[in-house]
């Protein structure tokens, strides 16, 4: 090989050489602006975090920033102070980040937490007294959790009986024989257990301050603990095993009302519930709504799959917009002439209206 060959080899060489290199500085230069820009974005948060005056944090997506994870902020904990940390939304962490988890004792000024997780010892929240309002797994979970049995674990509710100032708690998939562990919170107005295996309300008795009160599927029979809550507004009962609604006499201020695949056959009790606006009874025991006749302000019925024969109590009404009687024993449709021009009826496919009037107002089809 001649030189002149040798020198083109070497120069050939050191080109590749020299551009490698270069293509490799290159990369290093983007991630090194990658991570100082990082870098910068955590540094503005924690100082937004150490000057905010008011630190009425709201922590809805502290993980915005490319490459920063959950542990990330549970170092935050370690470093700076959330002493007047306010609220705290950890749905957007991943559910089983323990160095978020295993901090939340620590903020001791929190009034509102929600958490998204499967699995949560409740006793991590013991010292957070001044909690206001407490969301455990939105609902989307628990029925995820319900549809493929995944096993969720929130467990030691005893851990909320030092949180008396809780006014609004939803929590679904507890499991609690009952509700004692919320005997002192005498401040709650919301109570959403939703998909929670509940088998009493022990412990509600004293809470007449309760305006919502969600139990749908739960292993609960008796309303005898919240007989005093009057100032009731909302009761989820579907899909429970309540029969008597006695405890719901003189509960004038209810409005929604859903008692579906229940085993109630009397809804004399609730004659007195003038406000009523949403009652669904579906698949129940009824065979009568004459408790309804001063329900002036009904605009939602559902009576499928009911031995309800008579809707004269429903006649003259002026705000009833829809009215389900799929499945429903009734046959004369006659009192739900004249009714409000907009209403819809659900009915079988074999029951035809007795007036012209209420044919275009017909959704038929099966319960």
């Amino acid at each position: 090989m001649t030189n002149n060959a040798k020198q083109r080899l070497r120069l050939q060489f050191g080109i590749k050489t020299l551009l490698l290199v270069m293509l490799v500085s290159g990369l290093l230069v983007s991630w090194s602006i990658s991570k100082v820009r990082r870098q910068r974005e955590q540094l503005r948060f924690i100082k937004e975090l150490e000057t905010d005056g008011n630190f009425g944090l709201q922590v809805a997506t502290p993980i915005d920033f490319e490459g920063t994870s959950d542990h990330w902020f549970g170092q935050l904990f370690d470093k700076y102070y959330f002493d007047s940390t306010r609220v705290l939304d950890t749905d957007d962490f991943d559910p089983y980040a323990p160095d978020v988890i295993n901090k939340f004792t620590l903020l001791r000024d929190l009034t509102s937490l929600s958490y998204s997780g499967f699995e949560l010892d409740l006793g991590c929240l013991s010292g957070l007294t001044k909690l206001e309002k407490l969301t455990i797994i939105p609902e989307v979970f628990a029925d995820f959790a319900r549809e493929f049995e995944y096993p969720t674990q929130i467990k030691n509710a005893t851990a909320l009986s030092r949180m008396t100032n809780l006014s609004e708690v939803r929590i679904c998939c507890l499991e609690s024989k009952d509700l004692k562990f919320l005997a002192q919170c005498r401040e709650l107005q919301h109570l959403d257990l939703r998909n929670c295996k509940i088998g009493s309300l022990e412990g509600l008795e004293g809470h007449t301050q309760l305006r919502f009160l969600a139990i749908n599927d739960s292993r609960v029979i008796d309303l005898e603990p919240i007989r005093n809550a009057h100032q009731i507004r909302t009761l989820f009962l579907s899909g429970t095993s309540v029969s008597d609604l006695s405890p719901l006499t003189g509960k004038s201020l209810l409005q929604k009302l859903t008692l579906a695949k229940t085993a109630t056959s009397d809804l004399s009790p609730i004659r007195d519930s003038t406000k009523l606006e949403y009652l669904d009874a579906s698949e129940t025991r009824i065979t009568s709504i004459s408790a309804l006749a001063e329900a002036k302000q009904l605009s939602l019925l559902n009576l499928a799959g009911t031995n309800v024969k008579d809707l004269s109590p429903l006649r003259g009404s002026t705000t009833l917009n829809e009215i389900d009687l799929r499945g429903c024993k009734a046959t004369d449709l006659s009192p739900l002439v004249g009714l409000k021009a907009s209403i819809r009826l659900l009915l079988d496919q074999q029951i035809d209206p007795p007036h012209v009037d209420l044919k275009r107002y017909i959704t038929r089809g099966d319960l």
